[in-house]
């Protein structure tokens, strides 16, 4: 799970990255799930998720995207996807 300073610094660079009006949501979601069988742990899985969502707007159109693989370049094309889409 991302914690404040990596969720705002990922959301500045994705902005940063922007020509256009641009709206960005983060969401980080974390889940487990422990099975148990004869008193004990059969099965123990945890899985976290972060998904960025940007929406883009040039005044008449918007264009909406979303990404869940958050390096710098998968921003970037997340951003240049969204904007050819105008």
């Amino acid at each position: 799970m991302l914690n404040k300073k990596e969720s705002y610094a990922i959301i500045d660079k994705v902005l940063s990255y922007c020509n256009y009006y641009t709206m960005a949501t983060l969401i980080s979601h974390e889940e487990g799930l422990t099975r148990f069988a004869n008193s004990e742990i059969h099965q123990n899985v945890f899985k976290s998720n972060n998904t960025l969502e940007i929406t883009i707007h040039d005044g008449k159109k918007q264009s909406k995207n979303s990404t869940n693989i958050l390096d710098d370049e998968s921003l970037k094309e997340l951003v240049r996807k969204t904007e050819q889409n105008l």
